[in-house]
């Protein structure tokens, strides 16, 4: 016989304590020991069950309440199992087993489950708003547990059944009872139910398989990120790396949140754990996007950008049509104030060679510098004279010059290239020189001014092939739609040429778009793009990495175009920055905005990848300082199209950044115009010339102003391989020894780095 552990009597009832979990017992009876008396206490509605069995003869049980009056019996003959199974309200109860025989041992197998077997008997969870754990059990004879709830708002609900030794199924029911989803794998796979709930009364079943199973149930809502902007659900977001989970999927697309930064902060978002493909945005207070991350698969997502003060959102959304996914959402947000260094270091400063002054009676304009192997620099611009040749017609002509690093213009310099220009308005706005030493001129051609409303001008993208020599290897036009100009050149080291500019459609009146091609070094177009952003957009300069073949344009979105003259003018409107693959696949695009108008000017890529581009701002940029009129601005950007770092700079009159550049060691040269005296260099009289140098991290190392005592600017600015900077633009009044030839004369001017 077992050693007997159950009272006689209720007052020395055995204490149980009863779970979902069957709780198993042995013991023994016999005639000095005829009664055995268990007590236990249920705290909400249960199921119990008790079954008692192994006997070597008749053993009867009994449940009784309280008082110890009897609730139920069974009394069944021999050795037959004794089995109760009743519902019972919240309170005290006791077991009783006697002896109807001989002295026997026996087991009782008994649980108290508060899960009930219908809807009406439901364990009643109260309302969900965070996670919640329950373990029960589900087999003979209690094949099926319900559970009710309540959602308070519209929530994101998680539901994982785990911890299975065998199969068990569940579903989600609505109020009324009817299945909204249900999950049904095989084995003891984990069953898991992601929804989007409306406020309201829900029901869940959890049913037996095909054999007894223990079980944890798991339940999550939380309220659901709104489906747009308006209903995007706040998120706290700060230096303490925050995470939320969430879901979505078919009932559930897209998933909003916003945030608020009160300073420029390096802000970092995740999104990881996904069961199937969801993908991440960044957006900006209008809602506009400032980055996304798309990767395949499960792949995390990842998102991280220097952010000025402001609002923003995040955007989760499915990787698919019919594809549901739960996920975990990180973010942080480290303030920053990332400073380049105002005081130039003296040492560092470069020495000036020569300027060469070169124009017409009418007004001439230099805007494209680049420079050979063998200390050629080459310079391209508009000329409304005779400056090169005859004058050919209409508003102005393109021109060619080229001289060597000691001031000596080549023969035939400056000239008209035969095919750029034509009756009406021409002009080139870049030039830029390949390995080989071959050179490249782009700009528009055959422009005639637009007539708003209707804009039914004409204009066509040019672009021209030399070899050293000077002879035309190829000439083409980029024929799109309407009116086209191109505004930015770039080779690589494979001799394939790309140009940038904007291309408006006939009979669409201040719009216009942005567009990229890209041709092998015979001249062939491999392909073209418009990049469509808000309101009209333009490019203004292109770059490529030559080691991924990935191609960068900047310029001005969301803005107001005047295409009357061969280099269009903006109003309004943001900087922008985009990227494309080598096989001309869109990639992403960075909006780099003010309150005022922001426009980029000027695009460089260094041997490291670091994409760098230049312009000008009527307002303070994130984290920035403004100083009156127009600013300078310097930024620099990873691959991703992440901020890296961001100056502004400027006196109270207008300062533009214009063109910039890199070296070798992965130094940055910006060239521009400013009113003063611009980070503590020395005005010269009217507006002056300036080039600067930065390191890649952003400190400015030194800066010059280059003029006369008229206006003067400067439109471009390149870097060769013998230590020299070069740099060209107009002046309205004459370099030391050169003498103005009349109204703005171009000019190119040499600088020594040793």
């Amino acid at each position: 016989m077992s050693l007997d552990s159950a009272g006689n009597t209720r007052g020395t009832a055995r204490e149980l304590t009863l779970t979902a979990n069957p709780q198993i017992i042995s013991e023994s009876i016999s005639p000095r020991d005829a009664n055995d008396y268990y007590s236990f206490s249920v705290n909400s509605r249960s199921s119990f069950r008790l079954a008692a069995d192994g006997f070597g003869s008749n053993v009867n049980a009994q449940l009784l309440n309280a008082k110890g009056a009897v609730i139920q019996n069974s009394l069944n003959p021999g050795t037959a199992p004794e089995i109760i199974t009743r519902l019972l309200n919240a309170g005290n109860y006791f077991i009783r087993i006697f002896r109807a025989g001989a002295a026997t041992n026996y087991r009782l197998n008994v649980f108290a489950d508060l899960a009930g077997n219908d809807i009406p008997n439901a364990q009643g969870l109260g309302r969900l708003t965070g996670p919640r754990s329950y373990t029960n059990f589900v087999g003979n004879p209690d094949s099926v547990d319900y559970y009710r709830f309540n959602v308070g708002v519209r929530s994101t609900f998680n539901l994982t059944l785990n911890g299975l030794r065998n199969n068990a199924n569940v579903q989600l029911l609505s109020g009324q009872g009817n299945v909204l989803q249900a999950s049904n794998r095989p084995g003891a796979n984990p069953e898991i139910i992601n929804r989007t709930l409306n406020a309201g009364l829900y029901y869940i079943r959890v049913s037996q398989g095909v054999r007894n199973t223990a079980y944890g149930l798991n339940l999550n809502a939380s309220p659901d990120p709104g489906n747009n902007l308006p209903a995007a659900r706040p998120l706290g977001v700060s230096s303490t790396p925050t995470s939320y989970a969430d879901f979505v999927g078919v009932t559930d697309p897209n998933d909003y949140y916003r945030f608020s930064l009160a300073e420029t902060s390096d802000c970092a978002l995740t999104l990881s754990s996904m069961g199937a493909n969801a993908n991440l945005q960044l957006l900006n207070g209008s809602g506009a996007v400032l980055q996304s991350s798309n990767n395949l698969g499960r792949a995390t997502e990842s998102i991280s950008r220097n952010l000025g003060a402001g609002d923003y959102y995040i955007r989760v959304f499915s990787g698919g049509v019919g594809v549901n996914t739960r996920y975990t959402l990180g973010a942080t947000a480290i303030p920053t104030a990332i400073t380049p260094n105002p005081n130039p270091n003296p040492n560092l400063n470069p020495t000036l060679q020569w300027v060469r002054q070169l124009g017409s009676a009418a007004n001439d304009y230099s805007y494209g510098v680049a420079a050979d192997k063998i200390g050629n620099v080459y310079i391209a611009g508009a000329t409304e004279g005779n400056l090169g040749g005859a004058f050919v017609g209409g508003s102005s002509d393109s021109f060619l010059a080229q001289y060597n690093s000691s001031d000596v213009a080549a023969a035939n310099s400056p000239r008209k290239p035969n095919g750029a220009n034509s009756a009406n308005r021409d002009g080139f706005s870049s030039v830029v020189v390949d390995g080989s030493n071959n050179y490249y001129v782009a700009g528009a051609r055959n422009v005639t001014a637009p007539s708003p409303p209707s804009f039914t001008g004409s204009g066509d993208a040019y672009i021209a092939k030399y070899n050293s020599d000077g002879s035309q290897v190829w000439e083409k036009n980029l024929n799109i739609a309407g009116i086209e100009l191109a505004t930015g050149l770039a080779v690589d080291s494979s001799g394939n040429v790309y140009l940038s500019g904007v291309t408006a459609s006939l009979g669409t009146p201040g719009l216009a778009d942005a567009f990229v091609a890209k041709y092998n070094s015979s001249g062939d177009l491999s392909w073209s793009r418009q990049l469509n952003l808000n309101n009209a957009d333009a490019a203004y300069g292109v770059a490529v990495n030559s080691t991924t073949g990935d191609v960068y344009i900047t310029g001005i979105s969301n803005a107001t175009i005047n295409l009357s003259s061969s280099t269009p003018s903006f109003s309004g409107g943001d900087a922008f920055i985009a990227k494309y693959n080598s096989g001309g696949t869109f990639q992403w695009s960075q909006t780099l905005a003010s309150a005022a108008s922001d426009y980029a000017r000027g695009i460089a890529v260094d041997s490291s990848g670091g994409i760098y581009i230049t312009g000008e701002t009527a307002g303070a940029l994130p984290g920035q300082t403004f100083a009156g009129a127009t600013d300078v601005f310097v930024a620099k950007y990873d691959n991703t199209g992440s901020r890296i770092w961001l100056q502004q700079a400027g006196t109270a009159g207008d300062d533009q950044g214009q063109s910039i550049a890199t070296d070798s060691a992965g130094n940055v040269y910006v060239a521009g115009e400013t009113k003063g005296a611009l980070l503590g260099s020395t005005p010269i009289g009217g507006s002056d010339a300036f080039i600067s140098r930065f390191s890649g991290d952003g400190a400015l190392q030194w800066i010059q102003q280059l003029g006369t005592a008229g206006d003067d600017e400067a439109y471009g600015i390149t870097v060769d391989n013998l230590g020299s900077v070069y740099v060209t633009g107009q002046t309205f009044s004459a370099f030391a020894g050169a003498s103005n030839a009349g109204a703005y004369d171009a000019w190119v001017a040499r600088y020594s780095l040793s």
